[in-house]
């Protein structure tokens, strides 16, 4: 993977691999289960997990993961 690139369409999540499951709850410093159980709640959407994870007070705010085109 090409440094600054994330796994997956670049606006939404994708935990189907278990790469890709821990590349995203390292981004966003929770656990695995945390992730998982957050996109169940509000989806695959990046901008609804980083908005439900920074009320959380996680370090998740909009400028936490770079959307690579």
């Amino acid at each position: 993977m090409a440094p600054g690139s994330s796994p997956g369409a670049p606006n939404r999540i994708s935990i189907i691999t278990n790469y890709e499951l821990r590349y995203w709850a390292d981004k966003f410093d929770v656990s695995p289960d945390h992730l998982k159980a957050v996109i169940k709640r509000v989806g695959s959407s990046l901008i609804a997990v980083q908005q439900a994870l920074g009320g959380d007070d996680h370090k998740s705010g909009t400028d936490a993961v770079r959307i690579v085109n």
